[in-house]
């Protein structure tokens, strides 16, 4: 890398954060002002860009998550989805 590219990548990666966390910060918010004692709030989720596709997201969310969300007497899940 030339001289200043770690720091420009550095500022990029800083600034695309700072925008996550404002956006899961305001989706929170929403969730929140839902929510009920028996919601749940799963505020992140991801799958890797080559293993899209194939439910494994669909899967975890059906075969764990929600079967513990039962488990507590949850009656509601939120997800906010994203594609990038």
């Amino acid at each position: 890398m030339k001289a200043g590219a770690l720091s420009l990548i550095t500022s990029l990666w800083r600034r695309n954060l700072m925008k996550l966390l404002q956006f899961l910060s305001i989706a929170k918010k929403d969730c929140q002002e839902r929510f009920t004692n028996d919601s749940w709030y799963l505020e992140m989720l991801a799958v890797s860009d080559r293993m899209q596709g194939k439910s494994i997201g669909s899967r975890f969310i059906e075969e764990f998550i929600v079967p513990h969300i039962e488990r507590q007497k949850g009656k509601q899940l939120f997800l906010i989805t994203n594609t990038k």
